[in-house]
C-alpha cells in the first residue's frame, strides 16, 4: 500500500511540473513566434555574429524594440526594427569578407603553430654549435 501512495505522488509531481513547463514554454512561443520580423532579424544577427561582426548593438537595439512592443508601444518599437534592418543590410555584405580574412589568419596561425618544431629541429642545433664555437674561440691547446 505504501508504494502504492509513493508512486501516485511522484505521478502528481510529474504531471504538475509538466504543466509548468509546457506553460512557460507557449508563453516565450508568444513572445518570439508572433513577430516574424523579429525572429527575422534575430536570425540575421546571428549569422552576422558567426561571421565576425560586432553586433552588440544591434542586439541591444533589437531587445530595446522587444521591451517597446511588450509595453503596447508598437510605433517606437517598428521604427527601431525598420532602423535595424537597414543596418543589417548594410553589415551584410563586409561579413562575407570578414570571414574570409578570419578564416585566412586561423589558417596562417595553424602553419606558423606547425612550423615550430620543424624549425626548431633545423635550426636550434646550428644555433648551439654556433654559441659553443664563440664561447669557446680563444681556448687554446697546450702540449704536455
Amino acid at each position: 500500500m505504501k508504494a502504492y501512495k509513493v508512486y501516485s505522488v511522484i505521478i502528481l509531481l510529474i504531471v504538475i511540473i509538466s504543466s509548468f513547463i509546457i506553460v512557460s514554454s507557449q508563453s516565450s512561443e508568444d513572445v518570439i513566434g508572433t513577430n516574424s520580423t523579429i525572429t527575422q532579424l534575430l536570425g540575421e544577427i546571428v549569422y552576422l555574429y558567426d561571421h565576425g561582426v560586432n553586433v552588440s548593438q544591434l542586439v541591444n537595439k533589437l531587445n530595446y524594440a522587444v521591451k517597446l512592443e511588450q509595453e503596447g508601444n508598437i510605433t517606437a518599437s517598428s521604427l527601431i526594427i525598420s532602423q535595424l534592418q537597414e543596418n543589417i543590410s548594410a553589415l551584410m555584405p563586409s561579413a562575407e569578407s570578414n570571414y574570409y580574412k578570419i578564416i585566412a589568419l586561423k589558417i596562417i596561425e595553424i602553419i606558423l603553430l606547425l612550423s615550430i618544431p620543424v624549425l626548431t629541429y633545423v635550426f636550434l642545433p646550428r644555433i648551439y654549435l654556433s654559441i659553443w664555437y664563440r664561447s669557446r674561440r680563444k681556448w687554446l691547446v697546450k702540449k704536455k
